[in-house]
């Protein structure tokens, strides 16, 4: 899932991480860097906030449709 934040972020520390990474394509590193951070956050509030009980169901649901979708990708023999 896609969800767009507004992140406010300090232009003369992008110039200056630019200075020292000319050959680094800065936008995609901070793609990544958020990306992970976003991830890290939203696990935390995951385990912190979803029960146990919860976690566990969705995590089997989740894995029997992934059984099921393989059983569908092979061939008839």
């Amino acid at each position: 899932m896609n969800m767009t934040f507004k992140i406010d972020i300090d232009r003369k520390k992008i110039e200056a991480i630019r200075c020292y990474l000319p050959d680094g394509n800065v936008e995609q590193l901070l793609h990544e860097e958020i990306t992970k951070a976003a991830n890290s956050a939203v696990d935390k509030l995951y385990n912190r906030n979803v029960p146990k009980k919860v976690q566990e169901f969705l995590r089997k649901t989740s894995e029997q449709k992934a059984v099921g979708k393989k059983k569908e990708d092979m061939p008839n023999e």
